[in-house]
């Protein structure tokens, strides 16, 4: 095999690393993907919140360690599972016992009746809620950083929600 032949054969896994790479950096900047450059783009955050001051949450703090902290919430729930949870066992009063205890107990269980408050410091649709205030229609979807934290009847944080969306 000669040099021209060699450099042939090494341009194609080369070629189509390129390509391949390329894609994916096209495919990366499309609708509910993380965006690499700007992870936040499409985040909206409470006042006063930061991913760096939200990490230092722990479950066992005060409502007000959490306030201190982190400022206030952009959005706060107030018994935000108990409607849900009734309604649910009102619903399928007889579930029980058609479907098996184990099968209504795990039914019962997405509800997490012992959340009195819900917290959440970011929400999704930054660049939508900026584009409909300039008066347009032409945004993009990305991924965003979601941050909550739940609080039982006493205000002690009883479970921390954070992480990326793709929604």
């Amino acid at each position: 095999m000669n040099k021209t032949q060699v450099v042939q054969w090494a341009s194609i896994p080369v070629g189509t690393l390129g390509f391949l790479a390329l894609f994916g950096l096209g495919m990366g900047l499309t609708s509910e993907s993380y965006n690499i450059f700007a992870p936040y783009i499409d985040t909206q955050f409470a006042q006063d919140y930061s991913p760096d001051k939200f990490e230092q949450v722990t479950i066992g703090m005060s409502e007000d360690n959490v306030r201190q902290l982190v400022g206030l919430p952009l959005f706060e729930n107030i018994n935000p599972y108990k409607t849900e949870a009734e309604e649910l066992i009102a619903s399928e009063a007889d579930a029980k016992h058609d479907m098996g205890a184990q099968l209504y107990n795990l039914m019962r269980a997405h509800y997490d009746t012992r959340v009195y408050k819900l917290w959440e410091y970011t929400n999704d649709g930054k660049l939508y809620t900026t584009a409909r205030l300039a008066g347009s229609n032409n945004w993009n979807d990305f991924a965003w950083y979601r941050s909550s934290v739940s609080l039982d009847s006493a205000g002690i944080v009883i479970s921390i929600d954070k992480g990326w969306s793709y929604d």
